[in-house]
């Protein structure tokens, strides 16, 4: 499946939940689902991936100016990148980065709001670890939702769904 060929169906996909053809868009978007996952970037072919580091990087020192800057983006700070943007397609979105950081931003810990007296505060390469980011996805960095785990997850496919019902 081209690219061409994705926005092709997602245009339709677009015009059946327009006319209120909802069932049959649902029904499209199941038997395509399958070959738009096979059309995005895999690890030996992810040309976006240059884009991704920018936006990942932007989004972080927008949402965290007190923290150290990225200065170089080392072979193992993207490394670690592709690997969580290789773990979920959704990451290879840049609103999906967007939105994770600003989630993280929430946190008094992670910001340094919260009394620590090393005046700690995270740099890109703690968000990138395997154990941090999942934490970070979960909320465990958040008072309030530590009883809600997946506030990321939640919030992005709320904003999602919000899309298509438009």
């Amino acid at each position: 499946m081209t690219a061409n060929s994705v926005e092709s169906f997602l245009e339709r996909c677009k015009s059946a939940i327009d006319a209120q053809n909802g069932p049959n868009a649902l029904l499209l978007l199941e038997y395509a689902l399958p070959y738009i996952r096979r059309a995005l970037p895999k690890e030996e072919d992810f040309s976006s991936f240059a884009q991704i580091k920018q936006d990942a990087v932007s989004a972080y020192h927008r949402h965290f100016p007190d923290s150290p800057k990225v200065r170089a983006l080392t072979a193992t700070r993207q490394a670690q990148l592709k690997k969580r943007c290789l773990e979920d397609i959704d990451r290879q979105l840049p609103e999906w980065w967007e939105k994770f950081f600003r989630d993280a931003a929430r946190s008094d810990f992670l910001t340094g709001r919260t009394a620590n007296e090393r005046k700690w505060v995270p740099d890109f390469d703690f968000f990138l670890q395997p154990k941090s980011f999942t934490r970070v996805l979960e909320g465990f960095y958040h008072k309030s939702n530590r009883s809600t785990p997946n506030s990321v997850i939640a919030s992005i496919q709320h904003e999602q769904n919000q899309r298509l019902n438009r």
